[in-house]
């Protein structure tokens, strides 16, 4: 069983790579986040932080010209992005793009 403490431990590990390359500090991330997954004591936060992580393993995979491995996570995920940015209202990056040419 993963605790908090557990999640420091991986924390201070990580901090030393950050200046190097990502198949560097990228495996002790994905460690991270996974650990951090494993403690949501509630199902179905767990369920959804799981799915939430299937789905950015896919976007990196897509990135790296893989085939997603669980294109329902990787469409959920893109869901649950949306929504949210649909309840903002504008995407930031739309805000930005305005502002800069208003």
């Amino acid at each position: 069983m993963v605790t908090v403490d557990d999640l420091h431990k991986d924390v201070e590990k990580i901090r030393p790579t950050l200046n190097s390359t990502p198949s560097v500090w990228g495996p002790a991330i994905w460690k991270l986040l996974h650990d951090t997954i494993e403690i949501i004591p509630c199902k179905t936060c767990k369920e959804e932080g799981r799915i939430m992580m299937e789905g950015l393993h896919d976007i990196i995979n897509v990135y790296k010209g893989e085939r997603p491995e669980r294109p329902s996570s990787l469409c959920e995920l893109y869901t649950q992005v949306k929504g949210a940015v649909d309840r903002v209202g504008l995407c930031p990056i739309e805000v930005e793009e305005q502002q800069v040419f208003e």
